[in-house]
């Protein structure tokens, strides 16, 4: 997963099927010293790297990539264009279940971007502490099948001495009402840390799923669906969903 400039921090780009290349000599969050747009640097074993970065799945980054030896032969850092900016996902969610986890877990992120996945709220606090990205859901109603999207102007997640606090503004889209924007300046909250504005339960306990659960609120995509409550509220035709999606945009 390769994440936009200005951010010192990586994650393996794909897994080890769709990448061979990469397989096995790749090592993961190697620290980058700052640097400057339009570029981003990361680090990682010199191999037969393609001069176009293809990421299988959900999501992907294509850009122009030069080659630069750093400390030896076993170690390079590769350059690359970021003139524009393809969506990062950091959501998707049917509805199955799995994702009423603990807080360490959505810390650092679980799943997989070809099916259920949560990128990690760590790394949602670093890479929105700028407020550099808009924010997107892409909802499947379930029944009709039919998509719908809402977009946030501006939105960031504090750090976690701030429990993840949530900040987001600036609806727009078609969902037709401003479900996740309810949830502005709310708390993570996870089965074993509660957080929500609820003293009779934990909203994650109730619902399935860790989220920035108010008393639990309206947008309620990380619920599972076997508690009834995995919906977009106000969502015209039907809240349920089928399947929801969030992704960071450049602004």
């Amino acid at each position: 997963m390769l994440h936009r400039m200005g951010v010192d921090f990586y994650r393996p780009i794909g897994n080890s099927h769709s990448l061979p290349f990469l397989r096995a000599s790749f090592t993961p969050f190697l620290p980058v010293p700052p640097f400057s747009t339009p570029q981003l640097k990361f680090l990682f074993p010199c191999l037969a790297f393609p001069f176009h970065i293809y990421q299988a799945g959900v999501f992907f980054w294509r850009r122009q990539a030069t080659i630069t030896s750093l400390f030896n032969a076993n170690v390079c850092v590769c350059v690359c264009s970021v003139a524009d900016c393809t969506p990062l996902l950091i959501q998707q969610y049917d509805g199955s279940g799995g994702f009423n986890r603990p807080w360490a877990e959505y810390k650092v992120g679980f799943g997989n971007p070809s099916d259920n996945y949560w990128l990690g709220n760590d790394l949602l606090s670093q890479l929105t502490a700028n407020y550099r990205y808009k924010l997107r859901f892409d909802l499947q109603q379930n029944g009709t099948g039919n998509w719908y999207y809402a977009e946030h102007s501006w939105f960031r997640v504090r750090s976690e001495a701030y429990n993840y606090t949530l900040l987001v503004g600036g609806f727009s889209g078609n969902a037709s009402h401003d479900a996740f924007g309810g949830h502005n300046g709310e708390k993570f909250t996870t089965i074993e840390r509660d957080n929500d504005r609820l003293s009779s339960y934990n909203c994650a306990a109730l619902i399935g799923g860790g989220f920035w659960w108010s008393n639990c609120g309206w947008c309620l995509v990380n619920a599972a669906r076997s508690t009834g409550y995995f919906y977009w509220g106000g969502l015209s035709g039907g809240r349920d969903l089928q399947l929801s999606r969030m992704w960071l945009q450049c602004k």
